[in-house]
């Protein structure tokens, strides 16, 4: 797992066990044979996002997603997920509390969140950036911001991104970020 400004490194190398290196090349050649019988066929890679977009409504996901017809106009869902989307940019560029101000206004700009949710975003951010959590990914030998991975699953690829991957010497904390109505401690 690298991000474009980390040095290449081979596996095993920085304490990144080998079977955890994400190599370029393994993304795009995905292929299978059911069952072993047959040619092997391209297998399109699925996202977690994708699969709860299913689950939301089967029938949203076809239209948008199979017959690739134009997503519904924006609406109150739509804000929401431009301030979890604001939420991760803030997380990505900024370590310390302190250091939220000047990058706001730009990631809210970048985001399209209303400015009125600001102290919203402020608040969010800060709590996450004073927990234990932070903390821990402060000390972190080596820290990755959205980091992509794969998975085998039921004849497809899982793919996505962990949103922080951090190497505590052989061992990694792996973050998810969420957003959502509940409080900002849990």
């Amino acid at each position: 797992l690298q991000s474009e400004d980390s040095p290449p490194r081979r596996a095993g190398e920085g304490g990144v066990p080998a079977h955890l290196v994400v190599r370029p090349e393994a993304v795009c050649c995905v292929t299978t044979a059911p069952h072993g019988v047959g040619e092997p066929q391209r297998v399109p890679p699925v996202s977690y996002t994708a699969l709860a977009a299913y689950e939301r409504c089967g029938y949203h996901y076809y239209l948008t997603r199979v017959a690739r017809l134009p997503a519904p106009t924006r609406s109150t869902t739509t804000a929401a997920l431009d301030f979890g989307s604001a939420l991760h940019l803030v997380l990505q560029r900024v370590t310390e509390p302190d250091a939220l101000d000047p990058v706001l206004p730009e990631v809210m700009l970048a985001t399209g969140v209303d400015p009125a949710r600001r102290q919203a975003l402020e608040a969010a951010a800060g709590a996450f950036l004073s927990s234990p959590l932070a903390r821990r990914l402060r000390s972190a030998g080596r820290v990755v911001h959205e980091a992509p991975f794969l998975v085998p699953l039921a004849g497809t690829v899982l793919s996505g991104a962990m949103d922080v991957i951090a190497w505590e010497g052989a061992d990694a904390l792996i973050i998810d970020y969420k957003t959502g109505a509940g409080a900002l401690d849990e």
